[in-house]
């Protein structure tokens, strides 16, 4: 009896603490589906906090900055939708050109107005007319070039043939020469006085020979100037005392190089279907000045030009002849004879590996009185390449036209090397971007010339560059630049910065 009621009152413990257990068990159930609300509510509090926090931007703030916006995006739009436009203009306008320029080349006779192209060379200067179709201008003497170089003994005024007998280059002890040649003594300041003595005298003649009233108005006779690109501006003031009428057109002698090759079909013409110009590399190597150019529509991109042509190696050949003579020569008769001479055998030597030379009596010793030799296309151009390394390196250097990542020039072919990588860099362009290379002026006439113009070409472009060389006849090689100046169109303008230009839409 007393263990049932021990059991009966643990159980009864058992069963309130059970209970207890229960009620606290329902009390946190409904105190957790009261506290549910309240966080949900503090969730989205906190999520509203970290949106507002990120929207914090009020909307009068942010509208001037979505104006401002709107306004920079349209403006960036509106300058290139206006530089579109411009080069749009310019390449119908580049198109244009190549159509008139085509068709004047198909129908040449019917340009209508008379022009007078003028070519100023170191040496010679050369005339041509454009009626009835681009011809070179001969001199009364029968010279297809007028020799700038001028006598004056103070009585007597000697040009042309004559003067050109009477030339020859003076070094220490020789006798000083009679002919003033105005090319030498070229400066920025003189310009004018130069273009007026070497060139005046045969404007004068080409328009007493050639009657050059225009075929249907009285118009003033226009004339066609070529100029060296380092030396437009001093030019083109000069020639305002030459030509008092105004009527002359500058035109760089790269661009008018160009446009007598295609006009004889040495270079092809850019094709008005294709957008991408060609790309020029013009070599001129002229008497007493190289200039190598970069041209592409016209415009040169790059030039550089250096005072060493033609008329070196006829000094060279010269001092080989004085080397081998009995006795020293220094009088004016003397030299001037062996300048005339060795002229003549440079010009045989573009053509043959040796050259005979003979000057009547040069010599006082009645058993030899006359100069009597051979010369050979390879002694020259040894001795040539031994002036290249002795002194042009070291001229050139200081007048920063070579390159300074090629090594200094030691031969002729070291020496074009640098040149044309440098106005390569000047022009900004790539070997690969030259579509074709010209190569002008009676200096690149000999075979050293025409063979470092073409290494040049392989070591810069490969297997390639060679093929792109185009080298003219002998006679084009020296008129070229003249006869490319007499093409220029009627109803044209040249602008050194924006090359061609119709007259009526300036």
């Amino acid at each position: 009896m007393l263990r049932r009621t021990i059991l009966t009152a643990n159980q009864r413990r058992t069963s309130a603490s059970c209970q207890a257990a229960l009620i606290d068990a329902r009390q946190h159930s409904l105190d957790e589906k009261n506290d549910e609300p309240s966080r949900a509510a503090r969730r989205r509090h906190d999520q509203s906090q970290s949106l507002r926090s990120f929207h914090s931007t009020r909307r009068n703030e942010i509208l001037p900055l979505i104006a401002a916006g709107a306004v920079v995006g349209i403006g960036v739009y509106s300058v290139k939708a206006l530089r579109r436009m411009d080069e749009d203009w310019d390449e119908y306008q580049w198109q244009l050109e190549q159509y008139e320029k085509q068709l004047a080349r198909t129908n040449p006779t019917e340009q209508v107005s008379k022009a007078m192209a003028i070519d100023l060379g170191s040496v010679y200067c050369k005339l041509a007319t454009s009626h009835p179709q681009p011809s070179v201008v001969v001199s009364r003497e029968g010279d297809r070039a007028f020799f700038n170089g001028i006598v004056n003994d103070g009585t007597h005024v000697i040009r042309g043939r004559a003067a050109l007998e009477r030339f020859y280059y003076a070094t220490e002890g020789d006798e000083a020469s009679l002919v003033q040649m105005p090319w030498i003594s070229l400066t920025e300041s003189n310009a004018g006085e130069v273009v007026y003595e070497a060139v005046s005298p045969a404007i004068k003649e080409a328009i007493e020979m050639l009657d050059y009233r225009n075929v249907k108005t009285d118009e003033p006779l226009r004339k066609i100037v070529t100029v060296p690109v380092h030396f437009q501006d001093p030019f083109v003031d000069a020639f305002d005392n030459v030509l008092p009428d105004n009527q002359a057109t500058f035109l760089p002698n790269p661009v008018a190089a160009i446009w007598g090759a295609q006009t004889r079909g040495i270079l092809p013409t850019d094709d008005e279907k294709i957008k991408k110009a060609k790309t020029f590399l013009v070599v001129d190597v002229g008497g007493m000045v190289t200039q190598i150019s970069i041209v592409q529509k016209d415009i040169v991109l790059g030039s550089l030009s250096i005072p060493w042509g033609g008329e070196t190696y006829i000094q060279i050949l010269v001092e080989l002849l004085l080397k081998d003579a009995p006795i020293e020569l220094h009088d004016a008769r003397s030299l001037s004879a062996l300048q005339t001479q060795a002229r003549l055998a440079i010009m045989e030597l573009s053509n043959k590996t040796r050259a005979a030379i003979h000057v009547p009596y040069l010599f006082p010793d009645p058993k030899n009185h006359h100069l009597d030799t051979t010369m050979s296309r390879i002694v020259v151009e040894q001795a040539m390449n031994e002036h290249v390394n002795k002194d042009l390196a070291v001229d050139f250097g200081d007048l920063r036209v070579l390159s300074p990542h090629m090594p200094v020039p030691t031969t002729v072919s070291s020496l074009f090397q640098s040149l044309v990588t440098q106005v390569l860099e000047e022009g900004r362009k790539m070997p690969a971007d030259i579509d074709h290379v010209l190569v002008v002026g009676g200096g690149s006439k000999t075979h050293q010339v025409q063979d470092a113009v073409s290494s040049t070409l392989a070591m810069l472009m490969g297997g390639d560059g060679p093929k792109k060389l185009a080298i003219p006849d002998s006679v084009l090689q020296t008129e070229l630049t003249v006869l490319g100046a007499a093409t220029m169109l009627p109803s044209y303008e040249y602008h050194i910065d924006s090359g061609l230009r119709r007259i009526d839409s300036e």
